[in-house]
């Protein structure tokens, strides 16, 4: 967890949710020395943007009170999707990436009743860090 988010406030996310599902492992954040984290990687990247990091939420609450104006992004191991991505660059983004066990069926059923875009990282099962730095990279390419 210390790497992911190191990497993240690197590249320039805005907030970070850490989230408890179904098949998520309980671990106990120190959310104090990630934020130390976070500003070491935002000074060394030279960033102007230091993100928010919020205690960790459950899945359900937290799309259950989901601004539907923030479209969501789902990395989900289980689908291929396409390569394109449509949405306004207007719009609020929020990428979720899966716990290591995968999403639940439940937390799909979930998923499909909000405004989300399904994205590919690929045929390889990976790493949290490694996924977020790659959907974050596919999602970056495609506002720039």
């Amino acid at each position: 967890i210390n790497y992911l988010i190191e990497k993240v406030a690197e590249i320039g996310v805005e907030k970070i949710i850490p989230i408890e599902t179904d098949f998520s492992e309980r671990i106990s954040l120190k959310i104090d020395r990630l934020k130390k984290i976070i500003i070491e990687a935002v000074e060394q990247s030279n960033s102007l943007i230091i993100p928010e990091l919020v205690d960790t939420v459950n899945l359900k609450t937290t799309l259950s009170n989901w601004d539907n104006d923030r479209i969501i992004i789902l990395c989900d191991e289980k689908h291929k999707f396409g390569k394109n991505l449509n949405f306004s660059k207007e719009k609020k983004i929020a990428i979720f990436i899966g716990p290591v066990g995968g999403w639940s069926d439940d937390e799909r059923k979930i998923f499909e009743r909000k405004n989300h875009i399904k994205l590919s990282l690929g045929e390889n099962i990976l790493k949290a860090d490694t996924a977020a730095i790659l959907a974050l990279s596919k999602v970056r390419e495609l506002l720039s």
